[in-house]
């Protein structure tokens, strides 16, 4: 990749997240790769991960940028809520999930926070069930 064309992911990227270029290329200098990806990719990877905090009511100083698939990250955000909503300390393995959704016969009613990847998120999950489970097991309520 051209160096103008690095370049230019830097700035628009840092631009989309509302982020100061010298902070954001210092994260991003830990994973390299991530400077070939598309600018609106990266942010919206940013954004599922500030989501995710923010379901969790963490706060991070830290910026992380992901390198998995969003649908991986939306499947980590679904795992953490059906763990909490079944008092689990420890996340459920990505291997046994799906069978663990099967063994629970629970129907599983979120409320999550507004924000700009919940509706994403949402049909992640409605999409997930009716492939994995063959039915719909989760309602979501969004609190504004």
């Amino acid at each position: 990749m051209k160096s103008e064309t690095i370049a230019d992911n830097i700035n628009r990227t840092a631009e989309i997240l509302h982020l100061d270029i010298k902070e954001f290329t210092l994260s991003v200098l830990k994973q390299p790769p991530l400077f070939c990806q598309k600018p609106e990719t990266m942010a919206k990877k940013v954004k599922i991960i500030q989501y995710y905090k923010q379901i969790q009511n963490k706060e991070s100083d830290r910026m992380v940028i992901p390198t998995h698939s969003d649908g991986w990250l939306y499947e980590n955000i679904l795992n953490y809520l059906v763990r909490t909503a079944d008092g689990r300390k420890f996340a459920i393995k990505k291997s046994e999930f799906i069978k663990y959704l099967k063994e629970s016969r629970e129907m599983y009613h979120f409320e999550i926070p507004a924000n700009e990847v919940a509706k994403d998120f949402i049909k992640f999950a409605l999409e997930f069930a009716e492939k994995n489970l063959g039915r719909q097991i989760f309602s979501f309520k969004i609190k504004i």
